[in-house]
């Protein structure tokens, strides 16, 4: 039982969590393209102080495609 201590299981429990960490990073990569670009585009349209409402309807659409995305996510369509 020498090789159960605490520095073994910190090394163990990153690894587990580096592991779970890549598996979601690849499974939910599109999500994350999507609110990346959601997230940009509001930077954009708040740059100046206000938001018009064409910049509204571009940031729901990037919303949007953020729902779309994760319902094609669950549904696999």
């Amino acid at each position: 039982m020498e090789w159960l201590n605490w520095s073994n299981a910190a090394y163990l429990l990153v690894i587990i969590f580096g592991a779970w960490g890549t598996m979601a990073a690849t499974r939910y990569r599109i999500i994350f393209k999507e609110m990346k670009e959601a997230a940009k585009k509001y930077h954009e349209a708040a740059k100046d102080g206000k938001i018009t409402a064409s910049e509204q309807q571009a940031i729901a659409k990037e919303c949007m495609d953020v729902l779309l995305a994760a319902v094609k996510l669950v549904w696999k369509f």
